[in-house]
């Protein structure tokens, strides 16, 4: 039986100019769970939240990109803002192209992650 770990985790975005403060962002799967690494933090987390992260946060910098291009989706260099991802309280200002990448990796990884589960037999259903 599996322990879901307890992250809060949320995706909003800037209204203001996207600040150039980049953090440490990797991802990768483990077993039954996705991890996400920020700086020297381990935060793991189910493949359901990694899922639904990695959607919101793939609309929400499409979203910036669009708006700084008159509604067409280019490669987000010119996006005047920035996608906000808070992890158990910490935010991070992400450019939307790096949040792009983020999601496709969280995405990725909860695919992995879930085929884990399913060839184990350690089904996550939350």
């Amino acid at each position: 039986m599996h322990h879901d770990p307890q992250n809060t985790i949320r995706i909003s975005r800037n209204s203001g100019q996207y600040v150039q403060r980049e953090n440490w962002i990797g991802i990768r799967w483990q077993g039954p769970y996705v991890v996400l690494l920020i700086d020297n933090k381990t935060i793991p987390i189910t493949t359901v939240q990694a899922h639904a992260v990695g959607w919101q946060m793939l609309r929400e910098a499409d979203d910036c990109i669009r708006e700084a291009n008159n509604g067409v989706l280019w490669n987000g260099h010119r996006a005047r803002q920035s996608v906000i991802l808070t992890v158990n309280g910490q935010s991070l200002n992400i450019s939307p192209a790096k949040a792009r990448k983020i999601a496709a990796a969280l995405l990725r990884k909860a695919d992995y992650a879930d085929d884990f589960q399913l060839d184990t037999k350690s089904r996550m259903v939350k």
